[in-house]
């Protein structure tokens, strides 16, 4: 059964982003139309987009420091060798949720981007499972679309897809190293209206 088009809604006003318009609907009068493009519609996307960063900015802030004290909590229970892998998996951990929640400012297009760049050092993560590699000497793995697939998460079927094949007789860690060539770095992209 198909399920209808739900748009979300500011200010009483459906939001259409596929024909850039609000559109406040009313029984017996012709529905009140404000194109994304209008000086109203500028003021109440940006006034909109406003609201939503703030909104996921708290939200964002409460998670990141709850896992914060996740590794804080850590610090008793291990030793000093595995607290920087610990504290870089949580790092990572940081990144996906921020990953995760820029889908959502996608449709404002109008926002100027950020970027910044991390990094990682020798910290290898296989980008299926986010399994921590930094320290294990397993081998196996493939590239797939310039994601780092683990020995784990190594399927006949991604065995077709693969760009590249882990030697045998290399760790996943040495060889996800090698093929970064130096570089350690990632970049996050975040949309923001500043």
């Amino acid at each position: 059964m198909d399920t209808p088009n739900h748009f979300p809604t500011y200010k009483g006003y459906t939001v259409d982003f596929n024909i850039k318009e609000f559109r406040k609907d009313a029984p017996s009068a012709s529905p009140e139309i404000i194109p994304f493009d209008s000086k109203e519609g500028i003021h109440l996307l940006e006034e909109m987009s406003q609201n939503l960063k703030q909104s996921m900015e708290t939200s964002l802030q409460q998670e990141i420091s709850a896992m914060i004290l996740d590794v804080a909590s850590s610090f008793d229970e291990v030793s000093n060798g595995d607290l920087q892998g610990i504290a870089m998996a949580k790092a990572m951990n940081i990144i996906d949720l921020v990953k995760s929640r820029l889908p959502i400012l996608a449709p404002y297009d109008y926002l100027s981007q950020e970027q910044t760049t991390i990094d990682v050092g020798s910290l290898v993560v296989c980008d299926y499972c986010n399994e921590d590699y930094s320290f294990s000497d397993k081998k196996g793995g493939l590239l797939i679309n310039n994601e780092a697939v683990c020995p784990n998460c190594v399927t006949d079927e991604l065995k077709q897809q693969a760009e590249s094949v882990c030697p045998s007789g290399i760790s996943f860690k040495d060889w996800v190293l090698r093929l970064r060539g130096g570089d350690n770095n990632i970049t996050i992209t975040v949309a923001n209206t500043n």
